[in-house]
């Protein structure tokens, strides 16, 4: 006679070992990358308490000069960076493909800007001493350049500069200076066609 017990004791056994079996881990000799939409819910959240494996990253405009006018390029960041990280990575300048497609820069790389705030939508920019050094037509480009890309970011609206800590006046595109916070309208005439 069968022992009923002993057979669903065998049976709840070989079960658990292929249940098991099913969630071994894998025997490769290298790690294998999984794309984030492989990965469970929640664990890539910043967050949930999880350390973070990959961000996905944003797509961020940043503008650089083509054919006298300001061009702009999508670089992919940080979804939390702010206007300092954008303003760091205009200033680290093009890659290899942007200057064969003939961009270029009108800022003095690499130490274009001092420091950089935001208040209540205005981005307060301090110029580094190299700027003056610029032409009117290279100041104009640079400015815009720092406008747009500024501009391009939630909640600002608005950029004033200043020169070395001090308050200076900075060129409009239609040749006027001004020391007060200027938009992308003041440099309309340099926007992207």
């Amino acid at each position: 006679m069968v022992d009923v017990t002993r057979c669903r004791s065998l049976a709840l056994l070989v079960v658990a070992v292929v249940a098991m079996s099913a969630c071994s881990v894998s025997s490769d000799d290298s790690a294998t990358k999984v794309s984030n939409d492989h990965v469970p819910f929640g664990l890539l959240d910043k967050n949930s308490g999880a350390s973070a494996v990959a961000t996905t990253g944003v797509d961020t405009q940043i503008f650089f000069v083509k054919n006298g006018r300001v061009a702009p390029v999508t670089r992919r960041m940080d979804p939390e960076a702010r206007p300092r990280a954008v303003l760091r990575e205009l200033v680290r300048g093009l890659t290899k493909d942007e200057v064969d497609a003939g961009l270029r820069s009108a800022l003095p790389e690499p130490n274009a800007v001092n420091r950089i705030s935001v208040t209540a939508g205005t981005a307060s920019v301090d110029l580094a001493g190299a700027f003056a050094s610029l032409t009117s037509t290279e100041q104009l480009l640079a400015l815009a350049q720092l406008v747009f890309t500024l501009t391009a970011q939630p909640g600002i609206g608005q950029v004033r500069f200043t020169l070395r800590g001090e308050a200076t006046e900075v060129p409009l595109a239609n040749g006027s200076l001004v020391s007060t916070p200027v938009s992308r309208d003041d440099y309309a005439a340099v926007a992207p066609v």
